[in-house]
Order: C-alpha cells, then sequence, then structure tokens
C-alpha cells in the first residue's frame, strides 16, 4: 500500500522531467529524496533493543543471494544467450559455453534452485543448533502468509512485465516521448490509487481473497484487451478503457496483500514478515522485468527471422547477411532508425522498404505476444489466491496477529 503514490504518480513525473531536461535528472530527483530521508528519519521512534541482539546469518545472505541471483540471471540472459538451443553463447577464452549443446540459461536457473535448497537446509541446521538464521522457516507454514507472498510476487510479474511492454510500445512503435508517455498511462495511475483506497472497504464486505480474485480477473481482461489494441496507430478509447481496468486490479491486490501477510504473522514476527514481503516484492518485479523482456526480445528475434527467410522480395545473399547480423539478437528500435541503419549498411532502398516492412510487423507480434504472456501469468496467479483468506480480515495487521497468536 506504501507503493501507491509512486506508482500512480512516477511514470507522468519522470516522462516530464526527462521530456523537458533530462534523463540524468530523474537520478538527482532520487539522490535528493534519499538525502531528505535520511534527515527525517531521526524523528521516528526507535524500536527498543532486544537482550539478546541475534547475529547475522552470513552463510544464510550469501546462499540466498546467490540463489535467487542465478535465478533471476539466467530468465535475464534468457533474451541472449537462448532459452534451450544457444543464441549468442557466451565464451571463456574463446570457448562458448554450451552444455551438452544446450543453453547455459536452464542451468543457470536449476543451479540456483539447488543452491536455495541448500539454502533451507542450511537454515535447518542453524535452527537445531539455536543459532540465529536468515529466515524463520515455520513463518512460511502459514498457509494465508504463503499465499499472500507467492499472490504478491505474482502481482509484481504482471505490473512490472507491463510496464516493461507498454513504454516500448508507445515510444518505439508510436513514437510518443518520455511525457506523452506518462500521460497516456496516466489512466492505469489514477484507477489504480483509487481502487487501493477502495480495496479495505471492500475487503470488509467480500473478504480478501475475493477481492484479489476480482483484481486479477480485471487484470487478466485489460491484457487481453491491450493484444487486441497494439497496432501502428493508437486506439485511444480501448486503450485507455483497458489501462483503467488493469489499474483498478493493481490496486486492488496492493489493497490487500500487504496487509494479509502482516496480519497472518505472530505480533512478534512482523520484522520477519515485513522482511519476506520485501523480497517477495522485489523478487517478482525482477522476474517480471527479465521474463516478459525475454519473451518480447525473442519473439521479436524469431519473427522478424522467419519473415525475412519467407520474403520473396529479397535475395539469398541479403537474407544470410540478416541472419548472420542478428545471430547475437536484435535491437529494439523504431522503424525510421532500422530503415536508415540498412541504408547506412548498403542496402537498396527497395530492400530496406522490405527488411523495415518485415521489422515492423514482427515488432507488433512480439509486443502482442508479450502482453498475452502477460495475461497468462495473471490466470496462473489464480492458483495462490486459494491460500488467502476466505473470510474478512481486520485492517491492523498486529491486531489480527493477536488474535491468531
Amino acid at each position: 500500500m506504501r507503493h501507491w503514490l509512486p506508482l500512480a504518480a512516477g511514470p507522468l513525473i519522470g516522462g516530464w522531467v526527462t521530456t523537458t531536461f533530462s534523463w540524468r535528472y530523474v537520478f538527482v530527483g532520487e539522490v535528493v529524496v534519499v538525502i531528505a530521508i535520511l534527515i527525517v528519519h531521526r524523528l521516528m521512534k526507535r524500536a527498543p533493543k532486544p537482550e539478546h541482539a541475534p547475529k547475522l546469518d552470513l552463510g544464510g545472505a550469501a546462499l540466498s543471494a546467490v540463489a535467487l541471483g542465478l535465478i533471476v540471471f539466467g530468465i535475464l540472459k534468457s533474451s541472449t544467450w537462448g532459452w534451450i538451443y544457444p543464441i549468442d553463447a557466451p565464451t571463456i577464452a574463446g570457448h562458448e559455453i554450451t552444455p551438452f549443446g544446450f543453453s547455459v540459461v536452464p542451468f543457470l536457473i536449476v543451479g540456483g534452485f539447488v543452491v536455495l535448497g541448500c539454502f533451507l537446509a542450511w537454515e535447518e541446521r542453524r535452527e537445531r543448533r539455536g543459532e540465529s538464521t536468515l529466515l524463520d522457516r515455520a513463518l512460511l507454514k502459514i498457509e494465508a502468509l504463503r499465499g499472500g507472498l507467492s499472490s504478491l510476487c505474482g502481482q509484481q510479474l504482471i505490473l512490472m512485465g507491463t510496464f516493461f511492454v507498454l513504454p516500448v510500445y508507445l515510444q518505439v512503435v508510436l513514437g510518443f516521448d518520455a511525457f506523452e508517455t506518462g500521460k497516456r498511462l496516466f489512466p492505469m495511475s489514477i484507477s489504480m490509487l483509487a481502487a487501493a483506497l477502495l480495496g479495505p472497504r471492500l475487503a470488509a464486505r467480500f473478504a480478501p481473497r475475493a477481492v484479489v480474485q476480482v483484481g486479477l480477473a480485471a487484470m487478466t481482461i485489460a491484457a487481453l484487451v491491450l493484444v487486441g489494441t497494439i497496432d501502428v496507430t493508437l486506439n485511444g478509447t480501448a486503450f485507455a478503457l483497458s489501462l483503467v481496468f488493469f489499474g483498478i486490479g493493481a490496486g486492488l491486490l496492493m489493497s490487500q496483500l500487504g496487509n494479509v501477510i502482516m496480519s497472518s504473522a505472530p505480533p512478534e514476527q512482523t520484522n520477519e514478515a515485513g522482511g519476506l514481503q520485501g523480497t517477495a516484492q522485489n523478487l517478482g518485479a525482477s522476474l517480471g522485468t527479465a521474463l516478459i523482456g525475454s519473451v518480447l526480445l525473442l519473439g521479436l528475434l524469431n519473427g522478424f527471422n522467419n519473415r525475412i527467410e519467407q520474403n520473396p522480395a529479397l535475395s539469398e545473399e541479403v537474407k544470410t547477411q540478416i541472419a548472420s547480423a542478428t545471430e547475437s539478437g536484435i535491437p529494439i528500435v523504431t522503424t525510421e532508425q532500422a530503415h536508415q541503419a540498412l541504408l547506412d549498411a548498403g542496402a537498396t532502398p527497395a530492400e530496406a522498404d522490405a527488411v523495415t516492412a518485415d521489422y515492423g510487423n514482427a515488432q507488433l507480434d512480439a509486443l502482442k505476444t508479450s502482453m498475452l504472456a502477460v495475461a497468462f501469468l495473471a490466470v496462473i496467479s489464480f492458483w495462490f489466491t486459494r491460500r488467502l483468506p476466505g473470510r474478512t480480515r481486520t485492517a491492523n495487521p498486529l491486531a489480527a496477529a493477536g488474535e491468531m497468536g
């Protein structure tokens, strides 16, 4: 819930600053905000220190960082290295890294899960010995908390995946600047804020699980409508309505999941529950950007190469040159930039027109596939909502936790 205002105002403010001044000022602004926080944080009431302060579990911290890092890094590099078959394989001392002839990506991801298993075993060992642990595994046995964490991770997957695709469509395909992009996304921001404010009242009547499921349904419908609206010209009305639905869905989820997570934990473990909440949120955001970005880039690469291969207007020599040039991936640029790059590379105007047309069509198809993947993620997220409370819960996390304790 604390992320309502940044999500609502961020695209518009950031777009205006980037367009009017420079993207560098956005980061300067973040530094100013951090300095302000450091100045006023002393006004906050400090929590009493425990009699026996726990020691940081350095081994657990290292194992968890390596595990999650390998998983996210593997997904992130899938657009470059390929999911199964290698595209632009990494090299060491001039030798391509292709285990058993496959891409290194699945091995990185599986390796991440293996290290994650080692992390859990490490935590269990420290727990048996009475030592401080990074993760209290007993928290994960609370069904409602597990449901809240997995649903929050799914929400971030969907949200960050969408925020990756839509700016690409608005800026690269339609040619809008950062401020115009923020304006087009503003209906989503406003509806998200309104739904987040309304969500607690709905949950008091219909229970968190129902509110979250309605939110996921709205996000699924919105993603499917966006698939149909992506074109070379903007369908303003349908696009804005789909963003409103998407914002409503995201706002309803935001209004519930944080409270479900915190109220599911015993009062003395709310700090640990908050840490798990932050981890699920950041992990979902990282995975959403990496996964949907991979779908977009690989879809663009495969779609473009297939269209080039089947284009009768191009000679075999040109097709071979293009296939060689795209072996290491393909950039996301405007069709004007692609056309000019082809002319600069020595292509004839007719060849440049044909290749640019294929690139533009492949770009649209890849964007639609990416939004379809977002809808698919929303549908999958319904599975995790079954663990959410099916009855109303108090909006006070500590009170709810006390009742459960």
